[in-house]
């Protein structure tokens, strides 16, 4: 029976120890610093048995697939990252953000065409990447995003709305109770009125032309009921791996923690 990897320092049990803590701080000198060792040691061993999260292909076919992009490093360095509604798994990561990323994610994916829902932000870019390369596929927008949004042009419209704008408000908050209730006839019917009135009484102004440029988007979500809960949940574990570890020099770095830090140990038979 082996008790270490040929040419390693250390036996295979304590080598376990440090995956084991790799698991729960997701920092290399966290660990090496628990364990009592260089971090170029403890490097050498996360890397042995991470080599299978290099350039990890697409193999699950997800056929709800949330997108959302968090920042790399200080400045417009973005990564987007890809995930299974229904399973919470990591998908892919692509360099960016926006309509390169998806056509990324369509290049890699291998059923493209078993894709039907996609959970998204508001963004112009990936909006447009999905309906390219995607075109079966519904997009659902966030309804918080949307509430924010239009909560948001209403405040920007104080200058032009003041006397209309607890009028619009007050419609807003049922839209927000209907979004709740899952009525999705009333909440379309809501939306519809919504973007009248602030067109009747304001003319042309930016809360009727989101409404009327994103209604399907919205109004997906009474049907799909799917929202951005599980990416921002992902994305905030995402931020903080980024922070403890105090950023990271190389990107493909980055990338491969987020892959092992949402890994199932169970599915990998690189471990010990």
């Amino acid at each position: 029976m082996d008790f270490a990897r040929g040419h390693a320092r250390f036996t295979l049990l304590y080598e376990q120890e440090v995956m084991r803590l790799m698991r729960i701080h997701h920092c290399l000198s966290s660990v090496a610093r628990q364990s009592g060792i260089y971090v170029q040691r403890a490097e050498r061993i996360y890397h042995h048995y991470t080599r299978h999260l290099e350039a990890l292909p697409v193999t699950q076919v997800a056929h709800r697939v949330g997108v959302d992009e968090t920042s790399a490093r200080k400045g417009h360095d973005y990564i987007t990252t890809f995930v299974d509604m229904d399973t919470g798994a990591i998908l892919d990561i692509a360099d960016g953000k926006g309509a390169d990323c998806v056509k990324h994610f369509f290049a890699n994916h291998p059923d493209p065409e078993a894709v039907k829902d996609f959970p998204a932000g508001m963004s112009p870019a990936f909006s447009s990447g999905i309906h390219r390369y995607f075109p079966q596929a519904r997009i659902t927008f966030d309804k918080w995003h949307v509430i924010k949004l239009l909560c948001k042009h209403l405040e920007a419209l104080d200058h032009k709305a003041h006397t209309f704008k607890a009028c619009i408000a007050l419609l807003m908050e049922d839209l927000s109770a209907f979004f709740q209730a899952n009525d999705a006839r009333k909440g379309r019917a809501q939306l519809c009125f919504i973007a009248h009135f602030a067109q009747e009484q304001l003319g042309k102004n930016p809360i009727s032309a989101t409404i009327d440029k994103h209604f399907d988007g919205i109004t997906a979500y009474f049907d799909s009921h799917l929202t951005n809960g599980l990416l921002e949940g992902i994305n905030s574990k995402i931020q903080t791996i980024k922070r403890i570890a105090r950023g990271f020099r190389y990107k493909e770095n980055f990338k491969k923690i987020i892959r092992f830090a949402f890994e199932s140990p169970q599915s990998s038979s690189n471990f010990i």
